[in-house]
């Protein structure tokens, strides 16, 4: 029974994304683009979303980030402050996506800076971030960078400073992380799950 469930919640997701139509769940448009990234459904609906609004470049690093195996940031106890301290130079004010963007994108200066790999373990190292983590990033940016310009895709359109179209692209990814409010219940039911959240 609940293989069952987990079949038609994925259908009813990929459904959500666009991927999937019609009662007998055919394959649209976006969904075979989709299918053409290794990664989840959901960051692949980002990255289509990210090339209409304009901020594929953006929306690709992060999307990279989001797709390896390990954490970007460490979190030790002892050294709590001191990594919160030295992340301050990558938060964003618009939340940890964009975190870790900022963080991706610093490495990656020191990379065409030509800093040699001591210099870049020593920067990860006191900035309390995951070198095998970004390393492992920028691998994946570049193959789906590839993937992009196979596709036609402009894998450079950036919206430089403004980030209301990067983060319009990942809701598109997280539509099925939503809910909507019921003014008669007063309370907000998820789209995927029977479960409700009130405001309190």
């Amino acid at each position: 029974m609940s293989d069952l469930f987990s079949v038609k919640e994925a259908l009813l997701s990929l459904k959500l994304l666009g991927a999937l139509a019609g009662e007998k769940g055919e394959l649209t448009p976006s969904g075979t683009l989709m299918n053409k990234f290794p990664i989840e459904p959901a960051l692949a609906r980002s990255l289509l979303a990210a090339n209409e609004l304009g901020c594929l470049h953006e929306v690709l690093g992060i999307v990279s980030v989001l797709s390896t195996s390990s954490k970007l940031f460490f979190d030790i106890l002892e050294d709590r402050e001191a990594a919160s301290e030295a992340r301050t130079r990558f938060r964003h004010a618009s939340g940890d996506h964009l975190t870790a963007l900022n963080a991706l994108r610093h490495y990656e200066d020191l990379v065409k800076g030509g800093a040699g790999k001591g210099a870049r373990r020593d920067w990860c190292r006191s900035h309390f971030v995951n070198e095998q983590t970004l390393r492992e990033a920028i691998d994946i940016q570049e193959q789906l960078r590839a993937i992009c310009v196979h596709l036609k895709l402009d894998k450079d359109s950036s919206s430089g400073d403004n980030v209301e179209p990067v983060l319009e692209a990942l809701f598109y990814g997280r539509v099925q992380n939503c809910a909507l409010y019921r003014q008669e219940e007063k309370v907000y039911r998820h789209t995927m799950s029977p479960s409700v959240s009130s405001l309190g």
